[in-house]
């Protein structure tokens, strides 16, 4: 991190900038932290569960299910498989590529976020099927067998879950929008589509969208990555009205526009092509409200804030070492290349000696720190963006470990 840092520097005599999507990234990251402190400013933060229902979810928290887990081939008879598991009375050797094993699935474990919110959203019981997700080309059921509960008494971790519990609770998209509409004072009910846009709009998706035997659309497919490239006046007609927002337009134009820096929130990635329309316009709608927060922001001149301001800053640094370290090695393919570039690692201990001195740690706050053996990966959920950080990319094999140390 501190490597990045002062490359991102140094890039500004090596002719690096940033290019047009990560210019763009970047606003929308800056965008979405002025968002986010509008919303708290506004008393967001001070969205908290009951207590009656606040203690449902950390006992629900302290469950851990015992599961069997059936996987087999989608082009098996779906319904007849799951009836048979149901009644006990299912024979694998009927049915080929039918996979079964035994699993335990704990809130605080490392595992799918989706699988996580089937089991610990709401309550489960016994013999209850939970699914299906996808393995490939695979579906994949649970079937709870038994539940136990841990005896958590340290007052310690009770008050971590609390935390994460209505920290989940915050970031529910239907109610974050409730209250952006308090502050921006538009509701779902001053937004009128256009018909005519909105179909063609739809017809944009339906004609470049790629979909399996199911009729299910995955959003996160590479194939599916339709919004990432230009799209060519030709393709669409950007002038049409896509709705009214209290009698004013957005064209499908400035739709697009507002989808370079704000792209579009899905409440699922694994859609059904009959209920794709819907889905669709709660994003569009999503977008629009976001985008009249973020006038909101700049009125109050939330994009000078400190945070902000920083924000900016960390990813404009990430990308410039990024593409610091792509000129510099155009043919990379890993880390190793630079890694293992005896001249370029000189050169960065030179830099490193030449700028140690204006490097201060915090060694008291590293030194308080807690690592946990929980792989986690920090994300803001229901956000355009949502990591919280850049990815570290492995930069150098350099003294900077024996340089800091002495510093201390």
């Amino acid at each position: 991190l501190i490597l990045e840092k002062i490359l991102s520097y140094d890039v500004k005599t090596n002719n690096v900038a940033l290019t047009l999507n990560q210019e763009q990234f970047i606003q929308g990251r800056k965008e979405q932290k002025m968002r986010e402190i509008a919303l708290y400013q506004n008393g967001y933060i001070d969205q908290t569960i009951q207590n009656n229902n606040l203690q449902e979810k950390i006992d629900l928290a302290f469950t851990i299910y015992e599961c069997s887990v059936l996987k087999f081939n989608t082009n098996e008879s779906r319904n007849k498989v799951l009836e048979e598991w149901r009644k006990g009375i299912l024979n694998e050797d009927e049915y080929l590529n039918i996979i079964r094993h035994n699993k335990k699935i704990k809130w605080n474990e490392y595992e799918n976020k989706s699988i996580l919110d089937s089991f610990y959203v709401n309550k489960r019981g016994k013999n209850d099927i939970v699914g299906p997700f996808t393995s490939g080309k695979k579906f994949v059921y649970f079937k709870i067998e038994n539940m136990t509960y841990l005896n958590i008494e340290n007052k310690n971790q009770i008050d971590f879950i609390k935390k994460r519990i209505t920290k989940s609770n915050e970031s529910d998209v239907s109610y974050k929008n409730k209250f952006i509409s308090k502050i921006i004072q538009i509701n779902e009910k001053d937004l009128r589509f256009n018909s005519s846009g909105f179909i063609e709009f739809l017809n944009f998706f339906g004609k470049n969208l790629k979909m399996d035997a199911n009729k299910i659309i995955d959003l996160n497919s590479q194939f599916n990555n339709i919004l990432l490239t230009e799209i060519k006046s030709s393709e669409i007609n950007q002038s049409n009205i896509m709705l009214w927002v209290k009698n004013k337009e957005w064209t499908i134009g400035k739709v697009l526009k507002s989808i370079k820096t704000y792209p579009l929130i899905f409440k699922e990635h694994k859609i059904l092509r009959k209920n794709f329309p819907e889905i669709l316009k709660f994003s569009i709608k999503d977008l629009v409200l976001s985008v009249h927060l973020n006038e909101y922001a700049i009125n109050e001149r939330l994009d000078l804030n400190n945070e902000v301001l920083q924000e900016e800053k960390t990813w404009t640094q990430f990308f410039l070492a990024q593409n610091y370290l792509k000129n510099k090695f155009p043919n990379s393919k890993s880390s190793d290349l630079w890694l293992k570039n005896q001249n370029f690692q000189e050169m960065l201990n030179l830099l490193l000696e030449k700028n140690i001195k204006n490097i201060d740690v915090n060694w008291d706050l590293i030194n308080g720190l807690k690592i946990t053996d929980i792989p986690f990966n920090a994300l803001s959920i229901d956000n355009p963006y949502p990591n919280i950080l850049p990815k570290i990319l492995p930069i150098s094999k350099s003294d900077l470990d024996s340089l800091l140390l002495n510093q201390s």
